[in-house]
């Protein structure tokens, strides 16, 4: 044993020199011997590599982002206590606003003992949208509209509507333009077209030829326009249209006092009346002729017309003139008569090329009419016909190059060989 340990000193005692020589030669290097610890010192080695980018410092905001990470992260909890108290807050504050408040038994106004909340509703009920709204006070005074809204009203203010936006209920006058007709003219006013022939005396014996320009009266009821004779009574025009004499006497637009007398001449509205007039009604022949399947024009001497064109059928105007549609296209159902515009000599009566069943009339006035798409036809060529003689029916008929899609007449006047529109000349309704 005693030589075992002399033995292990020796290896200490080499390895300590072996130490020493190495710290001796390495002064840096750190080496720990059990609990104690070689200090040594670093030096910064700093390495400069060309064209490398130097990392930015983090802004303010970065560093403020990761540290609110780091509190949501580790710190949740405490959120959860901040939004707790948040909403404890807002209550209270809720509480407070209300208790500091009117109460409802308190809202009631001293007049006429109405509450507020009554009065509210009373306003809102009068609200008028403000293109219909002409808010005027009882003075003349626009002011006394306190309520700035639009299209309400204050308590005490007049409000009047937009006249024009209003039923219209006095008699309008129509100056008859190009393309018009009686039942146009009516529908464009509301009323039935016996009512626009009852208002207008001066059309009664010719209707189906108004000149341009004439000025319609156009009554925004049923009522008869009378013209005043010598004699004629208040009492006397009543029962003529089966009236009340009251209702003409308070009729405004007459202008006439309680038991005033009538001037001959004047023209009074009738309310309520109704009058004997009708419009004209067309000569039907019985039973059609026979005609040939395709139609020439036959020569001869034709029959003169009056030059007063009258309606050639009823319906309703689907294609007007133009330019490029040198006619004009009325629509009825199969069969509804087609009638002369004027009297005159048939020289085409029968099949005619695109428009198919068709009629053609000289008028021997240097007026010429073209009737077609008809479904019958009544005459034959070279046979005289007066105005208003039916001569067939409307229909839905076309040849090569012609067009219809519903049953119409395709109707089509000439003066001179040039083709005019057939409403200026009274042939359409």
């Amino acid at each position: 044993m005693p030589g075992h340990r002399k033995m292990m000193h020796a290896q200490v005692g080499r390895r300590a020199r072996e130490r020493a020589a190495f710290d001796a030669d390495h002064p840096s290097h750190d080496r720990a011997q059990g609990p104690s610890t070689a200090s040594f010192t670093v030096r910064k080695i700093t390495l400069s590599v060309p064209g490398a980018a130097r990392r930015a410092p983090d802004s303010w905001i970065a560093r403020r982002g990761r540290a609110m990470v780091r509190v949501i992260r580790g710190d949740t909890p405490m959120l959860w206590r901040v939004a707790a108290h948040s909403a404890v807050l807002v209550l209270t504050l809720g509480v407070l606003v209300v208790s500091r408040g009117p109460s409802f038994a308190a809202m009631r106004t001293e007049s006429g003992g109405e509450d507020q909340i009554g009065l509210w509703a009373r306003q809102a009920t009068a609200f008028i949208p403000s293109p219909v709204l002409d808010t005027v006070a009882a003075g003349g005074n626009r002011e006394a509209n306190d309520d700035t809204r639009p299209g309400f009203v204050s308590p005490g203010a007049i409000a009047e509507a937009d006249q024009s936006l209003l039923p219209w209920d006095k008699p309008e006058v129509h100056v008859l333009k190009y393309g018009d007709t009686l039942s146009s003219i009516a529908a464009a006013y509301g009323i039935e077209p016996l009512w626009l022939l009852w208002a207008n005396p001066d059309i009664q014996k010719n209707p189906d030829n108004v000149a341009l320009g004439t000025e319609l009266t156009v009554l925004p009821m049923k009522a008869v326009v009378h013209i005043v004779k010598e004699g004629d009574t208040v009492a006397s025009v009543a029962e003529t249209y089966g009236a009340s004499a009251e209702d003409i006497v308070t009729y405004a637009a007459n202008g006439l006092a309680e038991g005033g007398a009538l001037t001959a001449g004047a023209r009074v509205i009738v309310p309520g009346g109704e009058s004997d007039v009708r419009f004209p009604q067309p000569v039907v022949e019985m039973a059609p002729r026979s005609i040939p399947s395709w139609s020439q024009e036959v020569a001869g001497v034709p029959a003169v017309g009056s030059g007063s064109f009258g309606v050639a059928a009823y319906g309703r105007i689907t294609s007007t003139f133009t330019r490029r549609h040198r006619a004009v296209d009325i629509a009825n159902r199969t069969g509804t008569p087609i009638m002369s515009t004027d009297g005159g000599t048939v020289v085409v009566a029968g099949w005619y090329g695109w428009a198919g069943k068709a009629v053609k009339i000289d008028h021997g006035n240097g007026y010429v009419s073209l009737y077609a798409h008809m479904s019958s036809i009544n005459v034959s060529p070279g046979q005289s016909v007066q105005r208003g003689q039916v001569l067939g029916g409307i229909g839905c008929t076309r040849g090569r190059g012609g067009y219809c899609s519903g049953p119409h007449l395709h109707l089509e006047i000439y003066f001179q060989g040039r083709p005019i529109n057939p409403c200026s000349v009274g042939a359409c309704y």
